[in-house]
C-alpha cells in the first residue's frame, strides 16, 4: 500500500509529538493514498505558513502491517464519522479521545473546503 504525506517542512522521521491538537482524527501523522491530494496539502501548508518548500513524502506499507493495530474505518461522510470528527476537533489537549492506532476515512477539509 502506497501512501503520501504533503507538507512544507523536511521530515527526517515521523514524530507524533509534532502533531497539532484539534485535527479531524486526533493527534497523528496524516496520510492519503492520493498523491495529488498530498501535493495540494503541501502547497496549502506552504501558502499558509510562507516558509519551506511544498514536498510530498511517499511511504510504502504491507497490508498485513495493519493486522496488529486497532483500526477504525469510515466508508464515507456518515453521522458516526461527523460525531467522531467533532469530538476530535473539540479536543484541545494532547490526550487522544479514542484508542485507535489508525483511522481511515475522509477528512472534513474535503467537505468544507479548508
Amino acid at each position: 500500500m502506497r501512501l503520501y504525506h504533503g507538507t512544507n517542512v523536511e521530515i527526517k522521521q515521523i514524530d507524533l509529538a509534532e502533531s497539532r491538537v484539534g485535527k479531524d482524527f486526533g493527534l497523528g501523522f496524516y496520510l492519503t493514498p492520493d498523491r495529488q491530494v498530498a501535493q495540494r496539502q503541501a502547497e496549502r501548508k506552504y501558502e499558509q505558513y510562507g516558509v519551506g518548500v511544498p514536498t510530498v513524502y511517499e511511504y510504502n506499507f504491507a497490508e498485513n502491517d495493519l493486522n496488529a493495530l486497532q483500526v477504525l474505518r469510515f466508508s464515507g461522510y456518515t453521522l458516526e464519522w461527523a460525531k467522531f470528527v467533532l469530538e476530535n476537533r473539540k479536543n484541545r489537549t494532547h490526550k487522544q479521545v479514542h484508542d485507535y492506532d489508525i483511522v481511515i476515512g475522509p477528512i472534513a477539509d474535503d467537505v468544507i473546503g479548508y
